[in-house]
């Protein structure tokens, strides 16, 4: 693997923690080692598409009614 993937890893993890954003898929199967792509070698996965979210969409400016209401992404 060359170093540059490491680089790109470390920018979206900046990213998203800078803009408070979570990657949806994760946060509703915190517990489920789910891959799309590994090493041949078996020393490393990856998802290749994340669906990245604000964690709390009510501080970005969304809008909604009561308390009981929750961003669903499809």
């Amino acid at each position: 693997m060359s170093s540059g993937c490491g680089v790109g890893m470390a920018e979206l993890d900046m990213f998203t923690k800078n803009h408070d954003m979570v990657d949806v898929w994760r946060v509703q199967h915190p517990g489920l080692p789910v891959f799309t792509w590994h090493l041949p070698d078996g020393t490393g996965a990856s998802r290749l598409m994340q669906s990245l979210s604000p964690s709390n969409p009510k501080s970005h400016g969304q809008q909604g009614g009561g308390s009981g209401n929750r961003t669903q992404i499809f």
